[in-house]
């Protein structure tokens, strides 16, 4: 039985993935790097004033209304077990 070859050398293909390979990431790692060598003083020197922002209105009011009553958890869940008892009880100790 004869055996199918194909007629794309995987080799040939192989040594291009590896050379793209290479190339994208020379182009997006190393070569940003290379070109940007910012030091401290550099940074602190490009970094603009401080600007004083006023926020208006310095508050915010919100309105709601419910279309069912509010209910305990005692009410809505009466099986239910409290947060801190849940929390001590999946600690390992």
């Amino acid at each position: 039985m004869n055996r199918f070859e194909p007629r794309t050398p995987r080799t040939l293909f192989a040594a291009l993935a590896i050379a793209l390979t290479a190339a994208t990431i020379g182009l997006a790692v190393v070569a940003p790097a290379a070109h940007a060598p910012y030091d401290a003083s550099t940074l602190a020197a490009r970094r603009a004033p401080a600007i004083d922002v006023t926020i208006t209105p310095s508050t915010i009011e919100v309105f709601a209304v419910r279309d069912t009553p509010a209910r305990p958890l005692a009410e809505a869940a009466p099986d239910a077990q409290p947060v801190a008892d849940v929390i001590a009880t999946a600690r390992p100790r």
